[in-house]
């Protein structure tokens, strides 16, 4: 815990020595777009006496503060970093090595509890310690990550879609099939949120989709660095006429 106090306190006081500081925009990727196309802005400055570029990144539509970074430029991005969620609660904070996490970095709950303290290497990411939701240490699994899964596995979700979806009976009549694409996420606590159609085939059978995958029940969270941690999906629906 001692490097992250260090962090906090080193992004505190260069905050307090700034100087005169801009505003840009940015996509998904960290790259400068403009504000129509932007996901975030930065407030930004230069701090000549260490080199480096200060940063903080807020989200554009509420505000909420993202990441803070210490950069030695925008292209090789090499420095210090912390990033947010729940707007200024934890989530990780470590390094940066040419834009991607390097070295010793912490990893926290969703209820901002230390989760693992893990060492990412350029090519094996090796646990250090890892921490239960209620902060007490634990043995650290073998696999850094795990995807969600559906209560008995892809057999059971394919029995699941089968079982579940109806045909649209106007649909029927009108010989409309094809392959309606949804994209969902599964949340922390293993809810699917949030379907919406990325192909639609026909309003009738986009509704049936969407109905089918919010009536789903709830899936094992994805893990991540010892953490739970919301994963996106897209799944296919398909209506054939037999």
């Amino acid at each position: 815990m001692k490097l992250l106090i260090a962090l906090c306190f080193f992004f505190t006081s260069t905050f307090i020595f700034s100087q005169e500081k801009s505003t840009k925009y940015y996509n998904s990727f960290d790259s400068v777009v403009t504000k129509d196309s932007a996901t975030k802005y930065a407030v930004e400055y230069f701090d000549s006496s260490k080199q480096r570029i200060y940063k903080e990144f807020y989200d554009i539509d509420d505000n909420t503060i993202l990441k803070r970074a210490y950069y030695i430029n925008d292209t090789t991005m090499d420095g210090l970093f912390v990033q947010y969620i729940n707007d200024r609660q934890i989530w990780d904070s470590g390094y940066m090595k040419m834009g991607f996490r390097f070295g010793i970095t912490y990893f926290y709950h969703n209820n901002g509890k230390l989760a693992s303290v893990i060492d990412l290497k350029k090519d094996t990411n090796i646990f250090i310690e890892c921490y239960d939701e209620s902060g007490v240490k634990m043995k650290c699994t073998k696999e850094i990550e795990y995807m969600p899964e559906f209560p008995g596995k892809v057999e059971a979700l394919m029995k699941y879609m089968r079982t579940n979806v109806n045909y649209p009976r106007k649909a029927a009549e009108n010989a409309i099939q094809g392959k309606v694409i949804v994209k969902f996420y599964v949340d922390i606590d293993g809810k699917v949120k949030n379907p919406v159609v990325l192909k639609s085939v026909d309003p009738l059978l986009d509704e049936e989709a969407i109905r089918v995958v919010k009536k789903m029940p709830d899936w094992k969270p994805g893990i991540q660095f010892n953490r739970k941690v919301k994963v996106y999906y897209t799944l296919p629906v398909s209506f054939k006429l037999q």
